[in-house]
């Protein structure tokens, strides 16, 4: 069970509006902790990156969405982007920024517990677990390709790891955290530029100590979270150049103990375009589900090194593959489909054979889609955060984030949902897009 260690005594209290209140103020001292079991942890939620949030865990229903309302919203302070994808852990709420201030929030009004300062850019997640130097303990990395230790009421560093000395290394994909070890994608930075000295590389750090427990060269830069096959003890990886022309692209299956290369399932020459989600069916037959932004969603079989079970164009891509219109940035999947964004809208495929189930056409959808049961969640391009039926596809709600001050494209990071809450970060991460540094959070009515 995860932790949050304080509540706060707040010095504003709770307000809904039409423009939320932008609070970034300090929280008040904390009266007593709490423990609650209701989490957003990392990238994808759990270790199959699914992007899945069962209904317990969201604290929120189908029949919930029409009656969301913003609740509070939080600019960035000298960021000009919401770069980092945040988590929650009970009534914390903790996020990375483009300036290197790390933040944690109380969920309830946004107010700030404290902020830590690393050395650059925070684009990964969050992720939050149990360390002998502080009782649960943050993760992540930096675009100079250091990996962090806080404490995680306090926010004081408990360690600081440099994962490469080469100057175009950075970390830009989640760290995923399972069983005492940080499993971090070191890339090099993207575009014809970058020196062929730089060496993509996959690393498992203590979490305890911030060591290196080992460390695997890759094929190509990987900038997606890696996913964890707790069965066969693999991580799989997507290995791809930067999106900006056609490259090799692969998934590797390393061991987790060892980071030795198990297999490697070579991809058609586009940009991977999310991190390999784990599924299996009710005939017990698994899946490796990925894409590339040639539009093509691959299903891959784990226990048959890689072999394609299908292959869907799920949307033909309306811009050249590199434009800043062309990839998506993640997939989320239930028990029966995968949800695909595009350039051109989200679409909906059967997670048996790859068939179509239905599709949305609308606004450009880069952002990675988040998943209740019965509902799909998509960021898009012009600002607006949508709720969308997985039965069908219908609309049940949307909000502009651009009506609020510091409002944006939602790029890359999308919703998360938990403990009743859903929460935006609103702001390009990547050209092309409406300038925006906002955190946007929504509950049932406001409350």
């Amino acid at each position: 069970m995860l932790a949050a260690w304080a509540t706060c005594a707040l010095s504003a209290q709770p307000r809904a509006a039409a423009n939320a209140p932008v609070l970034n103020q300090p929280c008040a001292p904390g009266v007593e902790p709490r423990t609650d079991s209701t989490f957003w942890n990392g990238w994808g939620v759990d270790a199959a990156n699914s992007r899945y949030q069962p209904a317990a865990m969201a604290g929120l229903s189908a029949a919930d969405i029409p009656r969301l309302k913003l609740k509070w919203a939080f600019r960035l302070p000298g960021s000009n982007a919401a770069v980092s994808q945040p988590a929650l852990v009970g009534g914390r709420l903790y996020l990375g920024s483009a300036a290197g201030t790390v933040y944690s929030l109380d969920a309830a009004t946004g107010c700030v517990y404290w902020t830590f300062q690393a050395d650059a850019p925070v684009r990964t997640a969050i992720t939050i677990g149990a360390n002998r130097h502080a009782k649960y303990a943050l993760f992540f990395a930096d675009t100079k390709a250091q990996a962090y230790s806080i404490d995680a009421k306090t926010g004081s560093l408990v360690w600081k790891t440099r994962l490469d000395n080469h100057p175009a290394a950075r970390v830009t994909a989640s760290p995923t955290l399972y069983g005492g070890r940080l499993y971090v994608p070191v890339a090099c930075e993207p575009g014809p530029a970058a020196p062929a000295s730089c060496r993509a590389s996959l690393m498992a750090i203590d979490n305890e100590s911030g060591k290196v427990d080992w460390k695997t060269a890759a094929p190509a830069s990987s900038t997606y979270a890696p996913t964890l096959d707790l069965d066969k003890r693999l991580l799989y990886a997507a290995a791809s150049s930067s999106a900006a022309a056609p490259a090799p692209s692969a998934i590797l299956a390393l061991d987790m103990d060892t980071g030795r290369q198990v297999w490697s399932k070579a991809l058609p020459p586009a940009a991977i375009t999310a991190s390999p989600i784990l599924r299996k069916l009710p005939s017990g037959k698994r899946l490796l589900l990925t894409s590339q932004n040639s539009g093509l969603v691959h299903a891959l079989n784990p226990d048959a090194q890689g072999a394609t079970l299908w292959q869907t164009r799920a949307r033909q891509v309306s811009a050249p593959a590199g434009s800043p219109s062309a990839p998506h940035w993640g997939l989320a999947a239930d028990a029966e489909a995968v949800y695909v964004p595009s350039s051109t809208g989200l679409a909906a495929l059967r997670l048996t054979d790859g068939a179509k189930l239905w599709r949305v056409d609308g606004a450009a959808q880069q952002a990675a889609p988040t998943l209740i049961p019965g509902v799909v969640f998509s960021g898009s391009m012009d600002g607006k955060l949508r709720a969308h039926s997985t039965r069908d596809g219908t609309l049940l709600w949307s909000f502009d984030t651009l009506t609020q001050p510091g409002g944006g494209s939602i790029n890359i990071y999308s919703a998360i949902a938990a403990q009743g809450f859903l929460i935006v970060p609103s702001g390009p991460a990547t050209p092309g897009g409406l300038p925006g540094n906002v955190l946007l959070a929504f509950t049932v009515d406001g409350r």
